[in-house]
């Protein structure tokens, strides 16, 4: 028969046993001033604790702080981006403007130039030639005036002469096609000529 053994404690003599070294040690530790065996226990565990703790706070809000800061880059990145293709196109606009103010003025200076002439304003519509624009058409036809034998100019001099003429187009040969015979007249000396095409070289 097995016996129970008589020299253990009950718990409740633990526990007041607990209860007397707790309030020992919280007197020992008002009488010392701060210094007590509390305080030295709270150095090793609780302290050290309370440090990581913080370190953890401190690096989730430098994470969250880095996660905000890279949110706003990138806003501000699209901001910027958007900005550059405004710029852009901005950019394009004001070339293709430039261009075409270029081309007017060319136009105005050779109005001025021969200001004796009625002249109508044409496009090149195709070329009928080869890669020497050897003959070309116009926009311009019979309905604006446009005759054969007109002469065409472009730039700083005559580019060529109309030969065909449609209601709404005209053909012109260029003043390189083989076939081309102008008269002209050299204007140091007064002396007339005539100048021939030549968009072809002998093999």
């Amino acid at each position: 028969m097995k016996t129970k053994n008589q020299s253990s404690l009950p718990s409740k003599y633990w526990l007041l046993i607990l209860a007397v070294v707790c309030v020992i040690l919280l007197g020992v530790e008002r009488f010392a001033d701060g210094g007590g065996p509390l305080r030295f226990i709270a150095n090793y565990t609780v302290i050290p604790m309370q440090k990581g703790i913080s370190y953890v706070g401190r690096f989730m809000s430098d994470l969250s702080d880095n996660f905000e800061t890279l949110e706003e880059m990138k806003k501000e990145n699209k901001a910027l981006q958007s900005k550059v293709d405004e710029l852009t196109i901005d950019n394009t606009r004001l070339r293709q403007e430039q261009y075409e103010l270029d081309r007017l003025r060319e136009l105005y200076k050779l109005d001025e130039n021969y200001s004796d002439y009625k002249k109508i304003g044409a496009h090149v519509i195709a070329n009928n030639g080869s890669n020497w624009f050897t003959d070309f058409t116009i926009d311009k036809g019979s309905k604006d005036g446009i005759k054969v034998n007109c002469n065409v100019l472009a730039g700083s001099g005559l580019a060529g002469i109309v030969t065909e003429v449609g209601p709404n187009y005209a053909r012109v040969r260029s003043t390189i096609d083989d076939a081309s015979n102008i008269s002209a007249m050299i204007l140091s000396t007064s002396d007339t000529c005539v100048v021939r095409g030549g968009s072809e070289t002998d093999g």
